[in-house]
């Protein structure tokens, strides 16, 4: 089959209009993302940068070693050995641009755009108070010993870039007459077939009756097959018995995800058992607790380990001398004599890598991964793709992966949030649309749904079931009456004895605080997101209650829409519960954030802050309130089902009405199951 890395460029008049749509959509996102990034470097003041997050300063080089493929990882604390900036938006995994002084770092592709060059890329490894380590894959001739230095996060284009070939490459298939049967059904329209049943013998004998439909339906898939799993469902275990059947078949699978961390739950899983496999992907961006199952990891303890290991100690100490020598021309030879060896160190690692992936019987990585050079030049082909969480990945990035195997299993959940997309127009485009999206309404009989969750008090999944489900769910008996006060520690009140809860701010003049409407804030979406200070109040005031009550503040969580909002949230936590002198309770303990970026997530109580309240009418006009993207079902129902004992609701009632759709739904389900209490009280 063909490869990312040999994908051309056809001529416009072949392209297939699907494929033509999407790459044009593909470019909006892309050029949406790499602007908005070098707008804000371009524009905006260093001191402004940093208070926003963006960038570090006045940062000096403490100490280098080498790492991985020959990568220089350097290590960076502040000039003045303090703490960086509490609000610094630096994670595992980011791209940074470092500069000497105070000049801008900009992304190598907006160099032509007016960015700034002269800057060294690399990876973020590790973050910890004060120091922060980034992967370079080079050494760097003019070196930054003693030299005052700056951070700036960029933009990634490599998932970009990534997409694009692989759109190419399958229009190449097309041209050639050589789609895979999984394309085919994709870019032909044909209908999914499926060969006849063979008994199962279950890995785990534990699944039930729609689990075990789901594995046997997929694996008698000829082209494709989906797994319908609502929340708590038991999605993810699922998968693993499927990819252990594909095995036991002596098939070779691909296991992919949008996300590391929708990857990496299935290796957690995957790694108890004696099947050959690897985790291909950055160290810094797995979870420790698959690092053994990483590439590095492996290699490390391969045969060919001490080589490289020797190697390594030669570059590293010819680093030492570069940072003690004065003359130029030592340092260029040294400079010189580390890039060859990290060249050879390239090669004898690669080779290495191609016997520890070829060896694998399972693989596994992002979809964006599998346009890597370690997937491509070692992996060979495959017999099956499974791709988990599949409504949550673009469908570009989702022939990264379809590229490689002729037959693919999809499973996730078209009812939750679909995957993030910033630029409006492509977002209108429909560049959200997925392979699942796509293949769910054409082909309904080529998926199966599980429908049996064991997570959720029936009355909490009761609105998801009705709104959602059609009414297909059902509760597993473990799950159905659970509540907080069933747990250890934690006394019997309203609160913990209620299910469901709403604090209606309705007819209290709680009303939301307009985005900012400043120039400068344009390119800021926190900025530009909405707010109600009174509700984030009351949010406090009944995660305190509950606190109170003895339920532990790693099993609460808070969501809610507009990211604005999660800073209010957690300075009025910090404000209320650092004041209580009854109590020792780190706030940063109880987690807040966007649904959004809670989705995959659970706690046992959530508690949901709606923001919206004002007498604003809809777009209509017919009196329907003004609601944004609150009125999106999808985000509703992962807010809703995060909760596995208490969900608390803190909004007004009288505007979610006046939407109407689900969210009127949403307030007579509560009102007629939960607890509901006035924010009056």
């Amino acid at each position: 089959m063909a490869v990312l890395a040999s994908a051309g460029s056809p001529a416009d008049s072949q392209l297939h209009p699907h494929l033509a749509h999407l790459t044009a959509l593909l470019a909006l996102e892309r050029s949406h993302a790499l602007a908005s990034s070098l707008d804000a470097l371009t524009h905006l003041a260093p001191q402004t940068l940093q208070a926003r997050g963006l960038s570090l300063l006045a940062v000096r080089l403490t100490a280098t070693r080498t790492g991985l493929g020959g990568k220089l990882l350097a290590e960076f604390q502040r000039d003045d050995a303090a703490s960086f900036p509490a609000q610094h938006a630096f994670r595992v995994g980011d791209v940074v641009g470092v500069v000497v002084g105070k000049k801008r770092a900009a992304a190598k592709t907006a160099e032509s755009n007016g960015g700034v060059d002269n800057n060294a890329e690399g990876v973020v490894t590790r973050v910890e108070d004060a120091r922060l380590t980034v992967a370079f894959k080079e050494d760097f001739e003019d070196a930054w010993e003693g030299k005052i230095l700056r951070i700036d996060k960029l933009a990634n284009d490599t998932p970009y870039v990534r997409m694009s070939a692989a759109l190419a490459a399958v229009q190449n298939q097309i041209v050639a007459n050589s789609l895979s049967p999984i394309l085919r059904v994709l870019l032909e329209n044909r209908a999914p077939t499926f060969r006849d049943r063979v008994e199962l013998q279950l890995y785990n004998e534990a699944l039930n009756e729609s689990q075990r439909e789901a594995v046997s339906f997929a694996l008698s898939a000829n082209e494709c097959a989906l797994i319908h799993g609502p929340p708590g469902t038991g999605k993810t275990e699922t998968v693993v018995e499927l990819v252990r059947q594909f095995v036991k078949l002596g098939l070779r699978v691909l296991v992919c995800g949008p996300s590391n961390i929708s990857v990496d739950n299935i290796v957690e899983r995957l790694s108890s058992t004696r099947i050959p496999l690897v985790r291909i992907g950055h160290p810094a961006r797995v979870l420790p607790s698959v690092l053994s199952s990483t590439l590095d990891h492996v290699l490390k303890n391969s045969d060919a380990a001490q080589l490289v290991l020797d190697m390594r100690a030669e570059i590293d100490s010819n680093i030492r001398k570069l940072a003690k020598t004065k003359s130029r021309t030592e340092r260029k030879q040294l400079w010189q004599a580390n890039k060859d060896l990290r060249r050879d160190l390239r090669t004898r690692e690669r080779a290495a890598l191609d016997s520890i992936v070829s060896a694998s019987r399972v693989v596994l990585c992002t979809l964006a991964g599998c346009g890597s050079r370690t997937v491509l030049m070692n992996a060979g082909e495959f017999d099956v793709v499974v791709v988990d969480e599949a409504s949550q990945a673009l469908e570009a990035e989702t022939y990264v992966a379809l590229l490689r195997a002729p037959r693919a299993v999809f499973a996730g959940d078209h009812r939750q949030l679909p995957p993030t997309v910033r630029s409006a127009n492509a977002n209108k485009g429909g560049f959200a649309t997925t392979v699942f999206d796509r293949l769910a309404k054409r082909c309904p009989f080529a998926m199966r749904m599980l429908d049996t969750q064991y997570r959720m008090n029936e009355a909490i999944m009761g609105w998801a079931n009705g709104a959602m489900y059609e009414g297909l769910l059902k509760g597993h008996e473990s799950v159905r009456t659970r509540l907080l006060c069933d747990l250890q520690g934690v006394s019997e009140t309203d609160e913990t004895r209620a299910a469901v809860m709403w604090i209606d701010t309705a007819g209290c003049d709680m009303w939301e605080a307009a985005p900012a409407d400043d120039k400068d804030l344009q390119g800021d979406s926190h900025s530009r997101s909405r707010t109600n200070p009174a509700e984030a109040e009351l949010v406090a005031k009944h995660v305190e209650t509950l606190l109170d009550a003895g339920v532990a503040p790693a099993s609460i969580a808070v969501v809610t829409p507009y990211a604005a909002q999660v800073g209010l949230v957690r300075a009025e936590l910090a404000t209320r519960l650092v004041s209580a002198s009854s109590r020792v309770i780190n706030p940063t303990e109880i987690e807040v954030g966007t649904v959004d970026g809670f989705q995959g997530r659970e706690k046992d109580a959530i508690v949901i802050s709606l923001v919206r309240s004002s007498d604003a009418i809809g777009i209509s006009g017919s009196g329907s309130a003004e609601v944004g993207f609150l009125r999106d079902e999808r985000r509703m129902n992962v807010a809703v089902t995060r909760a596995r004992r208490h969900v608390c609701v803190v909004g007004d009632s009288e505007t979610m009405e006046r939407a109407g759709g689900v969210l009127k739904g949403l307030v007579e389900w509560f009102f007629e199951h939960g607890e509901v209490v006035s924010a009056h009280a």
